[in-house]
């Protein structure tokens, strides 16, 4: 059941244009460019999308989750399935909301129960959304389901690439992944002069897996290191690591920058060769 296509964007909340106010602009470059990777990953026929983001736990999400940017002083709420509770996290309210400026999320009916035998979990991520009409061409005019996830920050490796390889990639025919995550939260900030020396090798490292669709480089990341930097996006390329093994990958790194003193990366990758990921291959 094979991974077909994924793309990796930062998820600061200064990337809505409604909290970045009269800074908007600065940003404009970064949401092209995530835009361009979206387009990406909608263009490769994917039947079943998920968005991928830390969060509190590892988990698929509720479907009646929605997100809100009143924490950081703005009333604005991203709200990509039914309306329940105000839980996403932050890196899914904002890859649901860059989702949103090229489908349109509409939520599906209510009552999707919990998986069989997995207690706690929340419902199959196929019942979370699904895009309008106007996503209606990427899957010869159904509509696509839009899946939830979240890994936890603080999940070891092995952990995160198993959620890729055995919950993500398998969960429909062609899936495509929108993984979102930041890199180091210490590099030089320029208004500041502050940063951690550290920040920007392990930025570097982290650009070059994901320009070379390293799946080992991306599995050898400290964990340690990337919660010392504060480095939100480890866990989730960590995953993406495990739905793309058993595959070759051709990857583009779109974007390598770090305005606010903070590393944001985008990146597409496609399979090279025409061979999906999610069969019996491994890392290294």
């Amino acid at each position: 059941m094979p991974l077909v296509a994924a793309a990796v964007c930062p998820s600061p909340p200064m990337l809505l244009p409604e909290l970045a106010g009269g800074a908007a602009a600065e940003l404009d470059d970064l949401r092209a460019v995530c835009d361009r990777a979206v387009g990406r990953l909608l263009a490769a026929d994917p039947d079943g999308i998920l968005i991928v983001g830390t969060g509190p736990e590892t988990a698929w999400r509720r479907p009646d989750e929605y997100g809100t940017l009143a924490p950081w002083g703005v009333p604005l709420e991203v709200v990509p399935g039914r309306r329940g509770r105000p839980a996403l996290p932050l890196s899914l309210t904002v890859g649901a909301w860059l989702l949103s400026r090229s489908v349109d999320l509409v939520p599906v009916p209510a009552g999707a129960t919990e998986p069989a035998g997995q207690p706690g979990l929340p419902a199959d991520p196929s019942a979370v959304m699904e895009p309008a009409a106007t996503a209606a061409a990427v899957a010869g005019g159904d509509p696509v389901p839009v899946g939830l996830a979240s890994l936890a920050t603080g999940e070891p490796p092995d952990g995160c690439a198993a959620f890729g390889r055995h919950r993500c990639a398998p969960w429909r025919s062609r899936v495509a992944l929108l993984v979102m995550g930041d890199g180091s939260a210490y590099r030089e900030n320029p208004a500041t002069r502050y940063g951690d020396p550290r920040a920007e090798k392990f930025d570097a490292t982290a650009a070059g897996a994901l320009a070379g669709a390293d799946l080992d480089g991306l599995m050898r990341l400290d964990p340690s290191l990337a919660a010392d930097l504060g480095v939100a996006g480890r866990a989730v390329w960590q995953a993406l690591a495990g739905a793309a093994s058993g595959a070759d990958w051709r990857a583009e790194l779109l974007y390598d920058a770090a305005p606010y003193g903070v590393g944001y990366l985008v990146a597409a990758w496609e399979p090279a060769g025409g061979r999906t990921a999610g069969g019996s291959g491994t890392m290294g």
